[in-house]
């Protein structure tokens, strides 16, 4: 996969998204992020490369994320995921954070619907009173109905910043 071609989608989604919400939507969070996704299906392993927008509402502890996954042939897979951080806490007095809390995927995997479960943990901190930059980790499972129902779990890693209106 070219790596310009994940760059110009992770840019196009962040120009896509920033501007709606920074205009429509104040005490909420967006950005952008991007990663990679290491899924397990049967004895293969596949390593796709994804990015994403996120979506964050200040008031409660839910974070949406919209991601597509890319091979060299392009698009390959799609996402919506919601998950609710039970917890966010700081590491002792320092100024990152810690968080952890469960989650539900939606989404295309190959051209077949896919829905699962997922437990997003990771770390996080504000770079500035309106910026916040995280690192995150969601192990999924899930089921893809295909023509025979699939059983695939996986593990993204994923590097995004959020901007507070």
């Amino acid at each position: 996969m070219k790596k310009t071609f994940f760059c110009k989608t992770l840019f196009i989604l962040f120009l896509i998204f920033a501007p709606v919400v920074k205009a429509e939507c104040e005490g909420f969070g967006a950005g952008f992020e991007g990663g990679m996704n290491a899924s397990f299906c049967d004895e293969n392993i596949s390593f796709l490369p994804e990015a994403g927008a996120s979506l964050k509402i200040e008031t409660v502890p839910l974070y949406f994320y919209l991601s597509c996954g890319f091979n060299e042939d392009g698009f390959k897979n799609g996402k919506f995921s919601m998950e609710y951080w039970i917890s966010n806490p700081r590491f002792g007095s320092s100024f990152i954070h810690y968080f952890w809390g469960p989650g539900l995927n939606l989404g295309i995997k190959e051209g077949n619907f896919a829905a699962g479960l997922s437990f997003a943990f990771g770390i996080n901190f504000f770079a500035s009173y309106n910026t916040e930059v995280y690192l995150r980790a969601d192990p999924e499972a899930c089921i893809v109905f295909s023509e025979e129902k699939k059983f695939v779990s996986g593990t993204g890693i994923f590097l995004g910043v959020r901007e507070y209106f």
